[in-house]
């Protein structure tokens, strides 16, 4: 498709490329295109399924009956878009939503959820998001209190929990099936015990021990505590290797394309480049 075009009695075509960009920085005239491109993408899609069944009837192919899984693991919501470096580890059934940005070598677990859709959730490196594990960001929050889910690096957030719109530190761990709700900070190298509620608003300091619901102080860490948290999360970033090269096989080629870029970058444009090779 081309935009026709003239001037000065010369004809010239314009790509759609170009009509696209210029579109697209003129504010809201810009998101509206957006939308629209992002529904007729969809629309397409719906058809080419639509068109993939009826040709399966009239073939007497019955697999257009077998109920597969249209499950997407990695989805973005108009402009709102995940950006995950390509040697971190998504499981196939976990969920990432929206604008989640996702560090090197960090590992979102079976079944977690990650949901970027009002507000953006960061997590840095080498940070473990257990399985079952949801974190959200709030519509709206007082003035002063942060909207977006920002996880440092280093951190353990084991099993079931729930995350919503607060700050965790690098090297902290949070244990399984702990309630962290909107506004709380939790400072470097502190460790909130399993099954503790941390109200909001809280301020937990660095290097300290909490549990409860809602939770308490209970000791400082001893430095054989910060040893066992390093180890246990350095463990848990190889294993998630292992599992991100064993589900998904052709990950080995798309690791080595990461590793020859010369700047990081996100997990589609390298997997797009890797695709034009």
């Amino acid at each position: 498709f081309f935009f026709f075009s003239s001037r000065r009695r010369h004809t010239r075509f314009l790509p759609v490329s170009w009509a696209r960009r210029c579109v697209q920085e003129t504010g809201v005239i810009g998101a509206a295109f957006r939308r629209f491109v992002y529904s007729t993408g969809r629309a397409l899609r719906e058809l080419g399924l639509a068109m993939d069944a009826r040709g399966s009837r009239l073939t007497n192919d019955a697999a257009y009956l077998e109920q597969l899984s249209r499950h997407r693991n990695i989805m973005p919501i108009y402009e709102l878009q995940p950006s995950i470096l390509i040697d971190s580890f998504v499981a196939p059934n976990a969920t990432v939503v929206g604008e989640v940005l996702i560090g090197s070598q960090s590992c979102i677990w079976y079944g977690a959820i990650l949901r970027g859709d009002n507000h953006a959730i960061r997590i840095g490196n080498h940070t473990n998001i257990g399985d079952n594990t949801v974190i959200t960001t709030s519509m709206a929050l007082p003035p002063g209190i942060p909207e977006s889910v920002n996880i440092g690096n280093n951190v353990n957030i084991q099993q079931n929990c729930s995350i919503n719109s607060c700050i965790i530190d690098d090297d902290c761990v949070i244990g399984f099936k702990s309630v962290i709700l909107e506004g709380v900070r939790i400072e470097r190298g502190s460790v909130i015990a399993p099954n503790s509620l941390v109200p909001p608003g809280s301020l937990i300091p660095s290097n300290q021990l909490w549990a409860g619901s809602p939770v308490e102080y209970v000791r400082d860490l001893r430095p054989e505590d910060v040893k066992t948290i390093r180890d246990m999360n350095e463990d848990s970033v190889e294993l998630g290797q292992e599992h991100k090269f064993k589900v998904l096989p052709d990950v080995l080629d798309e690791y080595k394309l990461f590793q020859n870029l010369e700047n990081p970058t996100s997990y589609i444009k390298a997997k797009d480049r890797l695709n034009q090779e």
